[in-house]
């Protein structure tokens, strides 16, 4: 219920949503642009709706206590407008979305039965440092730089 109570003081929609939603334990954190992702990094997901399971906001509530994460608001535009966009390693159906503005790392992942969550949502601290080499290795790419492919 902790978390309950930091999304009360960060934004009470949320916290209306979450009580309507605590049967099934989510909340709706926005929906993602499945033709972006599939054209900018190769995931071809079969759902858009990205839900934020009440584990997912325990883990950003315990772990990376930025108040900004647990903004529905927040999320629902990086989601939505991401800066830069990438895929972890280590998991093939997932999509990492950066937001320049808010330097806020949302972490996708898709489930077995097709539904994609909030795996991990956090302000980045060393933004300076970690995205210039993300984008010199390939992992993630300018969503705008990639506009071409991005419109049709």
């Amino acid at each position: 219920m902790a978390s309950i109570a930091l999304l009360t003081s960060a934004n009470s929609s949320v916290a209306q949503n979450w009580r309507a939603k605590e049967r099934n334990h989510y909340i709706v954190a926005g929906v993602l642009d499945r033709k972006m992702v599939s054209r900018l990094i190769g995931v071809q997901f079969r759902n858009c709706t990205v839900r934020a399971y009440s584990h997912g906001i325990d883990h950003a509530n315990t772990y990376h206590s930025s108040v900004l994460a647990c903004q529905q608001d927040i999320l629902a535009e990086t989601i939505k407008n991401p800066t830069f966009i990438g895929q972890h390693p280590h998991y093939a159906r997932s999509v990492e979305l950066y937001h320049a503005g808010t330097r806020l790392l949302v972490a996708i992942q898709e489930d077995r039965r097709g539904y994609l969550f909030v795996a991990s949502a956090f302000q980045m601290m060393d933004w300076n440092y970690k995205i210039p080499r993300r984008l010199a290795s390939g992992r993630i790419t300018n969503v705008a730089s990639r506009g071409d492919i991005y419109k049709s």
